[in-house]
Formats: C-alpha cells, sequence, structure tokens
C-alpha cells in the first residue's frame, strides 16, 4: 500500500522529488513508513521514474518521533543529497512496538523502500542514523547483511541504544533538549519564532514545534500507550545490536547532548586515564597531540561496543550543545565527513591489496 507525491525544489533549497507514505505487513506486524526522496539533478537520475539507480544511496533513518514527510526535517537529508550528489532517501518507520522484533520489522519496510530506490549489488549504500534512527539502522544493517548486501558506511548522529539510563532521567533531558536548550540553539542559527525565515527558507520555530506534536501524535496513533513506552525503553537499554555490525562505523556525537549522554557510553574518565596529561607549559604542538590520543582513546572504546565494525572512528563537535544540534546546525559538513571516511577506507583497501 504506497501513495506518492512528485514534487519540484528551488536552487537554494533542495527540496524533495518525491513525498510517500506505505503501509507493510499486517495485523500486530503492521509498519507505516514515510520517506521522502532528495536527489541532485546533478547525479543523472529521472526522478519520475519508480526505480532509480544511482551511484550511490544514502539512507536516513530519523530519530523519533519525527516525520519523514515534515517540512523542519528537509535541510539536512538535502544538504547530504547536494554534497554528495546522489540520492538521499529519508525514512521515518513507525510499528505497534519498537522492541527487538518490533524494530526488525522497521528495519525489513526500510529494505524493502531501498529495494523500490533501486537498490542492487552496484550500489554504494551509506547509512545515516540519527537519534533512535540510529537504533533502526542498526536494524536496517543487519537486514542488508542476512540479505547479502554490505553497506560502504554507517554514520550514527547523536545515536540512541548505545547505553542504559534512567527512564526519567531521559524524559527530562528531552523534553529540556526540545523545548529549551534546543530552541536556543536553533534562535543562534536563525531560525526565528514566529515570521518565515528568508535565509535558505528555513522554518520557524512554531513550524519545528508544531512538526514535533504531529509526529508524537501520529506515533500514539500507531501504538498507543504500549506504543510509546516500548519506544521509550528501547531508548534506555543497551541494545546488542550495535555489537554485530560489521562496516565501518562512524560515530558523531556531542559531549554535551545529555540526550544521547555520549559521556555514558564513552567516559570522560576512562578516555582521561588513556591520555598522558599535559604540564601548564604544554605548547600548541603538545595540545594538538593530546587531543589525538583523546580521540584514538575514544575509539578504543568505541570498539568495545561495535565488536565486529571493520574499523571505527569516533567524531566529537563542539558547537551545538542540543541533540539535534549536528543535522539542524552542521549538516553541510556532513558530505565532507562521509568522503574523507570513504576516501581513507578505499587507500587502506588498496594497501592491503
Amino acid at each position: 500500500m504506497e501513495t506518492t507525491t512528485e514534487t519540484s525544489a528551488p536552487s537554494e533549497l533542495l527540496l524533495p522529488v518525491k513525498l510517500g507514505t506505505e503501509v507493510y505487513g499486517e495485523g500486530k506486524k503492521v509498519v507505516n513508513l514515510s520517506f521522502a526522496q532528495f536527489t541532485n539533478d546533478a547525479g543523472g537520475v529521472d526522478a519520475g521514474q519508480e526505480k532509480v539507480k544511482p551511484k550511490r544511496i544514502v539512507v536516513f533513518p530519523m530519530g523519533w518521533p519525527w516525520d519523514a514527510s515534515a517540512k523542519a526535517t528537509y535541510d539536512f537529508p538535502g544538504q547530504i543529497a547536494k554534497g554528495l550528489d546522489t540520492t538521499c532517501l529519508s525514512i521515518s518507520t513507525r510499528s505497534q512496538r519498537d522492541n527487538p522484533e518490533g524494530l526488525a520489522l522497521q528495519g525489513e519496510a526500510m529494505y524493502q523502500r531501498l529495494l523500490k530506490n533501486g537498490l542492487d549489488q552496484e550500489t554504494q549504500l551509506i547509512i545515516i542514523g540519527h537519534s533512535a534512527g540510529a537504533l533502526k539502522g542498526a536494524y536496517l544493517d543487519k537486514v542488508l547483511e542476512d540479505n547479502g548486501f554490505k553497506p560502504a558506511l554507517f554514520i550514527l548522529v547523536s545515536p540512541m541504544g548505545l547505553n542504559s539510563r534512567s527512564t526519567v532521567g531521559l524524559l527530562k533531558d528531552f523534553l529540556v533538549d526540545t523545548f529549551w536548550t534546543g530552541k536556543k540553539e536553533r534562535q543562534k542559527g536563525g531560525v526565528r519564532a514566529g515570521d518565515k525565515n528568508p535565509v535558505a527558507e528555513k522554518v520557524t520555530e512554531q513550524e519545528i514545534q508544531a512538526g514535533f506534536k504531529d509526529s508524537l501524535r501520529k506515533k500514539w496513533q500507531a501504538g498507543g500507550v504500549r506504543g510509546l513506552w516500548s519506544q521509550i525503553k528501547s531508548l534506555v537499554t543497551k541494545d546488542p545490536i550495535f555489537s554485530q555490525i560489521k562496516v565501518p562505523v562512524v560515530d558523531l556525537a556531542n559531549d554535551r547532548d545529555m540526550v544521547s549522554n555520549h559521556r555514558s557510553y564513552l567516559p570522560e574518565e576512562a578516555v582521561r586515564n588513556n591520555v598522558a596529561p599535559l604540564t601548564p607549559e604544554a605548547d600548541a604542538r603538545a595540545r594538538q597531540n593530546e587531543r589525538v590520543q583523546i580521540a584514538r582513546a575514544r575509539e578504543q572504546i568505541a570498539r568495545e561496543i561495535f565488536k565486529q565494525a571493520e574499523s571505527v572512528k569516533v567524531v566529537v563537535p563542539t558547537r551545538q550543545a542540543d541533540h539535534n544540534g549536528i543535522p539542524v546546525a552542521r549538516g553541510e559538513q556532513v558530505p565532507s565527513l562521509i568522503k574523507r571516511v570513504l576516501s581513507l577506507a578505499e587507500r587502506a583497501a588498496r594497501r592491503a591489496t
């Protein structure tokens, strides 16, 4: 079951060329999927075709409770499509439960959507999962592997599901981030409270809040109280699915983001124990060397989480404090990061041969 809408995009801001909603499964195993397809015209892809075969597809499983069809979410996947000159498929999924069985069903639904977008063995597939979308991306990765596909890269942006924490603590941090910290950070970036922002047609703060509430309502409709509770439980529980990822991993998380709680699963004390302390007289070179040591120490700890990953890289931005700060304010930098990581992987593969 599927509905799609064709759209056109202005040159300043890349808007989706296609919006769609689909339903997979039936009964208690039903999955509602929304998607927005962003295609850079320079890539030579015919957006009017159901099956497109670009050299590369980026799939962006979104965090809860955002909807792929909401305007407030367009900037980041559009920036990815433009920056990599490819197609970026933004996806949100809802099922009755977000336990491992429900997340596996959502992974299968995303896989079916990718097949409709022309995924084949010659496609270079990149997964970028934000927040709860990182957890869903891990289940998508498992489905892909079971069907003989190997993504080129998996980027986790402010991921959830990597550490256990209290439900009350998560709800408190989530509400403070959404309605206070995030709002302040968005104001720094030029998102206004009421009037339309003329810069790149960014949405207003009112539209962001309205989109958030609408997505929450849809989640309620999909699973009621038990569905919401299972969603919360999945975010406060350490999920072993991450230890099964075999592709190269980039963990992109902010130290000050209290929702994903980066310092819990990469504890600062453990990191510092692996770094030689600086003297007060340390020069710029010594301080740069310390930053390198800290990065390596974080990656050493992260390898204990992503035990089977081909490689693990940890990137810690410092300019945004909110949970959505990276996709909202730093999205234009992610394509450069992807290119750099893929380039390093290609060099390593050539050296190995």
